[in-house]
């Protein structure tokens, strides 16, 4: 067993990669896999999970949400795969896999799906500065492209 190195002095550099994949797959667990019953609690957590800024564009935006999932009664699951990596720079992480949806006992998506988490120290701990997936970071570079 290998000792991961964790870093809480306001600095990412230096920290475990087995670390930063963990957290990451823990934090993209928190708004993909849910019940009708747990989807309001997880976004909640999640949203806990952020920094000031990113709650603060983003607060209301899950909640209403989440309370749409649940009135919709939608369960999904996310079911990473081995190609997480952490990107350049240390502090984003790339957690692929495939993600699964129901609406009742029916399910209505399962495709494969990429998502890059962003982290910045915040309070002496790593924080969720931003999340997206891999399409919509493709689609923003390509609107830039064209203006």
């Amino acid at each position: 067993n290998q000792r991961m190195k964790v870093s809480t002095n306001g600095e990412i550099r230096g920290t475990s990669s087995e670390y930063m994949v963990n957290t990451a797959v823990g934090d993209i667990a928190l708004i993909t896999n849910f019940t009708p019953d747990t989807v309001v609690t997880q976004y909640e957590r999640f949203l806990n999970r952020m920094t000031d800024s990113l709650y603060a564009s983003q607060q209301t935006t899950l909640r209403v949400e989440a309370k749409k999932l649940r009135a919709d009664a939608t369960t999904q699951a996310f079911f990473p795969n081995e190609k997480t990596r952490i990107l350049p720079g240390g502090d984003r992480v790339e957690v692929s896999g495939t993600l699964i949806r129901w609406i009742g006992d029916r399910e209505i998506l399962r495709q494969s799906m990429t998502y890059i988490v962003t982290y910045t120290v915040f309070r002496g701990f790593f924080h969720v500065a931003d999340i997206r997936t891999a399409e919509s970071i493709k689609e923003a570079a390509k609107e830039a492209k064209k203006s």
